[in-house]
């Protein structure tokens, strides 16, 4: 009974559950380095498998990778899923074609405008299309939420000079 005294200061059945926790930790870290071990066999053995599959099929696995499409090997028909993808593609290849040309029209116009000197440019009065969403953007938010409000507003600035002036 000598190998079992306990001190004073540790009750005897904290004693056997620190033991008990023990000898599951050093289970749990055998059982863990088992499975470690035999995750490793297990691919070794898928490795060794394929790489006997390659060794008795080489010939053909080459003949394959060396041979080219041509009309000898007919292609075989395509998925529903292979079908809407190309056409998605075709598509977007188009409209990227046509926002190309409305690009260059764009352009062209605006050179246009610009290489008339005499007259004075009314349709370009912002720098570009994005500054101009930028303005009707903040104008909107500053404007009330409610469309009688909102009319109210826009008709006192539209028929006076300064939305700011005091009546005299």
């Amino acid at each position: 009974m000598a190998a079992w005294k306990v001190t004073e200061s540790i009750p005897v059945n904290h004693v056997f559950l620190i033991m008990f926790q023990q000898r599951k930790y050093n289970e749990c870290r055998v059982m863990s380095e088992k499975a470690n071990y035999y995750r490793a066999l297990k691919r070794e053995r898928a490795a060794s498998r394929s790489r006997m599959r390659y060794r008795n099929n080489k010939h053909e696995i080459n003949e394959k990778r060396r041979r080219v499409s041509t009309d000898e090997s007919p292609k075989p028909p395509k998925s529903g899923g292979a079908e809407r993808t190309q056409k998605w593609r075709q598509s977007k290849k188009l409209k990227r074609q046509w926002r190309r040309e409305y690009q260059k029209m764009y352009r062209a116009r605006a050179k246009c405008n610009e290489n008339t000197h005499g007259e004075e440019d009314n349709t370009r009065r912002f720098k570009n299309r994005m500054s101009r969403y930028r303005a009707l953007r903040r104008l909107n938010d500053s404007l009330p939420k409610t469309p009688s409000k909102r009319i109210d507003v826009i008709e006192s600035y539209l028929a006076r000079d300064s939305p700011t002036r005091k009546y005299s």
